[in-house]
């Protein structure tokens, strides 16, 4: 069981569509052409927060119980307890 993904925000919310990036290797990874960074689907908090980390765009999977699945895409905002400051050695 996975659990859902909560409180998500974005520094930029991006208008492309998750099937309108360039596939990869990776089926979880897709790179858009636009801003040429790399787009990471995320089902869970987990994996969500390793993207953040990471510096990754991200594609969240939103299931609406009677409606089929959509992504939100953006650059999330990194949250206040895994933000990294740097004066970290």
């Amino acid at each position: 069981m996975t659990k859902e993904i909560r409180n998500r925000q974005f520094k930029f919310e991006c208008p492309k569509s998750w099937g309108g990036l360039e596939q990869t290797a990776d089926e979880r990874v897709r790179h858009c052409n636009e801003c040429n960074r790399m787009v990471v689907l995320c089902r869970t908090s987990r994996q969500l927060k390793r993207a953040i980390i990471d510096n990754f765009c991200v594609a969240i999977e939103i299931r609406d119980s009677d409606k089929e699945a959509y992504h939100i895409l953006g650059e999330p905002m990194l949250p206040l307890e895994i933000q990294r400051t740097d004066d970290q050695s």
